[in-house]
């Protein structure tokens, strides 16, 4: 185990009041630094300069000895997240580990994660594996049936010069993907909150924000497949989620959700909005694929001259 391995937390502050007591006793009791990068406004995917409605006067109140505030505005995620990588480094971090206010994990598993990364410091990318949840937290996402494992990243190693590039990506390097779970609640959140989200986070232009909360979101019912925003197999419908939240999410309330009962042609039109995202889902992939053969191949050409 390494004893010059230092790890700390970043987190972003955009509208994360509903979430920041909670997050605050999930994580606080196994990071001596969390750094917490805050703008006045959203990112600027979108252009829709939108006020952030997180109190941060009340953050510094409650929670000033325990954390970092960074201020500034920034037009992309990675950017901002970015800036607590800079300070992180100033202050003689090795190791930065990723938390969205949303995002949780039982508690016993904080030890088990830092241990892992002490043990193996040379690392470029540590990830979790992540389940969603979908409206409350009784539903969860699921791929083919079962809950949609999704690998994210947990920490990067800044000490070697690694940055964000892509959101909380960084450049495909070296990675350990630890067994840990992060259960994620980006939506578990009112009809108002997820219309906010999705107009300003860093997915806001890679799909049709408008059509997606209209039908996927304020027209679910149990059952509606295709759920995600990007690539809407990848989550295939949300079943009932059985298993044991962190103790930060017990008694997690309620939020304030249109609720939808569909007819039987809501249901019949949704059939043909499947056989419609998967059509443009296999169009897309076959067109990817012909663009790389063409690529390919005059590469080819180009190193036969």
């Amino acid at each position: 185990m390494s004893n010059d391995c230092k790890i700390a937390l970043h987190v972003l502050l955009f509208d994360v009041d509903e979430f920041i007591d909670r997050f605050m006793e999930n994580c606080t009791p196994f990071f001596d630094k969390i750094y917490a990068a805050y703008s006045e406004k959203s990112w600027g995917y979108k252009n829709l300069n939108i006020k952030n409605n997180t109190n941060i006067n009340l953050i510094k109140e409650k929670f000033g000895d325990k954390i970092t505030i960074i201020k500034g505005y920034w037009k992309t995620e990675e950017e901002q997240r970015n800036a607590c990588i800079d300070q992180a480094i100033k202050d003689g971090y090795t190791h930065l580990a990723i938390q969205d206010v949303d995002e949780f994990y039982t508690e016993d598993v904080y030890p088990l994660m830092i241990n892992t990364i002490k043990k193996n410091p040379d690392y470029d990318v540590y990830r979790t594996r992540c389940n969603t949840f979908w409206k409350t937290t009784e539903y969860i996402l699921s791929y083919k049936g079962q809950h949609a494992d999704n690998s994210i990243v947990f920490a990067i190693n800044i000490i070697k010069g690694n940055r964000f590039i892509d959101k909380r990506n960084c450049a495909l390097k070296t990675s350990l993907q630890l067994e840990e779970i992060c259960y994620h609640l980006s939506y578990v959140r009112s009809d108002e909150y997820i219309h906010r989200k999705i107009n300003t986070w860093a997915h806001a232009m890679d799909f049709d924000t408008e059509r997606w909360f209209q039908n996927k979101w304020l027209r679910w019912y149990p059952g509606k497949r295709n759920l995600h925003p990007v690539e809407p197999d990848k989550w295939t419908k949300a079943i009932p989620f059985t298993g044991q939240l962190p103790e930060a999410l017990r008694n997690f309330p309620i939020p304030e959700n249109s609720i939808y009962s569909p007819t039987l042609t809501d249901r019949t039109k949704d059939l043909f909005v499947n056989v419609q995202e998967y059509t443009e889902k296999t169009w897309s992939r076959l067109k990817r694929s012909i663009k790389k053969r063409i690529c390919s191949c005059y590469r080819l050409e180009e190193s036969a001259r």
